[in-house]
């Protein structure tokens, strides 16, 4: 019996796996992203979310933002679990909308870095203002200026970011959590960088996320 070898196909600039699921054309995802978009705007999810940050920012307590990074939201254009996904991109492009009112004459960009992401993900995301990175330049991205997403990663991001930054905010699991992919080891380094945020409560169950969120504001 002779045995055929299949190539598995991967990203020339950065060696990871195409993903060989089924991929929706850009018609279908924009779709769904506008409309789940709408959603999440129109949700109280989101207008308890934007209410914790402006009774941050009426207190002071705000530091300036001039990005927003999200790290692991996985790509619109899959065919399964679609409108959680086209959520979690949703509530980033909110943050983003936030910052932007907050202070007008402050440019905010707004960055997701994901390997998953597909070219009609990058091209529809694009129409949203978001910028597509490949590893690592999202966390080349985070710097003091930056708000942090990321909902129960792949990777380990809060000890990533423990290592090489202090973001203005953090939305992503609550300390005393950790992600599935996360080292157990990697807690007292995360406990450690904290000390100089404040916890807020994020509405995760209004948001229908299966983790519990919180939003850590820097101590200036």
């Amino acid at each position: 019996m002779t045995v055929k070898a299949i190539p598995v196909p991967v990203r020339p600039a950065t060696g990871e796996v195409v993903s060989q699921t089924l991929v929706r054309p850009v018609s279908e995802t924009r779709a769904t992203l506008q409309q789940e978009k709408a959603k999440w705007d129109a949700g109280a999810a989101c207008r308890e979310l934007v209410a914790t940050l402006q009774g941050v920012a009426d207190a002071g307590r705000l530091p300036r933002v001039d990005k927003v990074v999200a790290f692991a939201c996985n790509r619109p254009s899959r065919a399964e679990r679609v409108e959680r996904v086209a959520t979690e991109h949703a509530l980033v492009l909110s943050i983003r909308d936030f910052f932007t009112r907050h202070d007008p004459t402050t440019p905010v960009r707004c960055y997701t870095q994901d390997p998953v992401y597909e070219d009609v993900d990058q091209e529809v995301l694009g129409e949203f203002g978001m910028t597509v990175l490949d590893n690592p330049r999202g966390f080349l991205e985070v710097d003091e200026s930056a708000v942090v997403f990321s909902q129960a990663p792949d990777i380990a991001v809060r000890q990533i970011m423990a290592d090489i930054a202090k973001p203005a905010l953090m939305i992503w699991d609550r300390v005393c959590d950790i992600p599935r992919k996360e080292p157990i080891t990697s807690l007292p380094v995360i406990e450690e960088m904290i000390k100089n945020y404040t916890e807020f409560p994020f509405p995760s169950e209004l948001a229908g996320f299966g983790s519990l969120l919180a939003i850590y504001v820097r101590n200036y």
